[in-house]
């Protein structure tokens, strides 16, 4: 209980008033101490009601900030719990990697959403849907669940993971975690980087072979230019 009352012979130190202690997270909490004494200059029963009303209001500003705090550490920090390698920058989402026998390489990779109270994790394969779709499904369901608001889903939107935080995942569950992941399991993972560059790619190459047509045709036109020169003269 936030609030508890010590009246005469509860508190062993022998004193007696409200009681405030609030969680505040890590293992530390916001505590407050309101007498019953009167001070010189109050009648009794308003000194009581004044104080009452004081533990109240510690005690609702006290719990506010405590989840102000909480909702800070969601949408800004990892999960103590959640291993550095899995993390990408916010609590009750991360990377996914999991053994499938018929998957490409037999594991699939993706991103994973915690789902409280004694939810299964929501999962999200890499494959069936891109890259940058399965970050954003999983963002979306991250805000929905966790009530985040619509600007601070946008913002982990927008710190969308570098695939190759992948590669490093492989690396580390083969060489920490005795497993045997090969390489071709993470080509669904590259797939929409891979087409993004053959894009850049072709589109430099049109790029480049409308330059070559411009200055043929730039060449094409100065020759018939010279050519009428020495015919008029």
């Amino acid at each position: 209980m936030a609030i508890q009352y010590f009246g005469p012979g509860d508190h062993p130190a022998g004193w007696t008033g409200w009681r405030v202690v609030v969680p505040a997270g890590n293992k530390r909490n916001y505590q407050a101490y309101f007498s019953d004494k009167p001070e010189a200059g109050w009648k009794l029963e308003d000194w009581l009601k004044r104080q009452e009303l004081r533990a109240q209001i510690y005690d609702y500003s006290r719990q506010c900030r405590a989840l102000l705090r909480q909702y800070r550490n969601i949408i800004r920090f990892n999960d103590r719990r959640t291993p550095a390698i899995y993390g990408v920058g916010a609590s009750g989402i991360r990377l996914y990697a999991h053994a499938r026998q018929r998957a490409l390489g037999g594991w699939v990779f993706g991103f994973q959403v915690t789902q409280f109270p004694n939810l299964h994790p929501l999962r999200i394969v890499i494959g069936p849907q891109s890259y940058s779709e399965a970050w954003t499904m999983a963002v979306a369901a991250w805000a929905k669940h966790h009530g985040v608001r619509p600007q601070d889903a946008q913002n982990l939107l927008r710190r969308q993971p570098d695939p190759k935080r992948f590669k490093e995942l492989r690396r580390y569950l083969n060489e920490h975690k005795g497993k045997d992941i090969p390489v071709e399991a993470l080509r669904p993972v590259f797939a929409e980087q891979r087409q993004s560059l053959e894009h850049q790619k072709a589109q430099k190459a049109l790029q480049s072979d409308s330059l070559e047509h411009e200055l043929a045709s730039l060449y094409t036109q100065l020759s018939k230019d010279i050519e009428r020169q020495k015919a008029t003269n």
